[in-house]
């Protein structure tokens, strides 16, 4: 990560954070992923790729893996979270009230500096990757990160 701009950005910081969770169906009908960029695997730390699954909405690691190629005997298992199971538990992890809407988790979330985090049997927040590398920056003497 640098820690100043290389270039002029081609696209505003929201546009750039929208983009991932939008895609479009056979239908033309556009979906939305509303934690994309949000949700981490636990197992191997990267982000996880909004999907949909029989109509719903839901985030997938493949821990790099694809199924152009045979994929090791010892690879780990998929993870996988459906984005409504996340957004009800949510609350209880935020230690909010359950009646705000799932943009306002969201918000709580990026207010926070906090990431969703996966694994196979359980689902938790921490502090997201931006916000580790800034605390790092910080601790190394080199000064705080500027995002703005």
């Amino acid at each position: 990560m640098s820690e100043g701009t290389a270039h002029e950005p081609s696209v505003d910081d929201a546009t750039f954070t929208a983009v991932p969770g939008i895609g479009t169906a056979k239908n033309g009908e556009t979906r939305r992923h509303v934690l994309a960029g949000l949700v981490v695997c636990g197992v191997c730390d990267r982000r996880m790729d909004g999907h949909r699954v029989h109509g719903h909405a839901g985030y997938r690691c493949r821990h790099g893996y694809t199924s152009a190629g045979p994929r090791p005997a010892r690879a780990p298992r998929n993870v996988y979270a459906r984005e409504e199971h996340l957004l009800d538990a949510l609350p209880g992890l935020l230690e909010v009230d359950g009646g705000d809407t799932a943009s306002k988790l969201i918000e709580q979330l990026a207010e926070r500096g906090l990431e969703i985090v996966c694994t196979h049997h359980n689902r938790g927040l921490r502090p997201s990757m931006t916000q580790r590398r800034a605390n790092v920056l910080t601790r190394s003497g080199r000064g705080a990160l500027h995002l703005g």
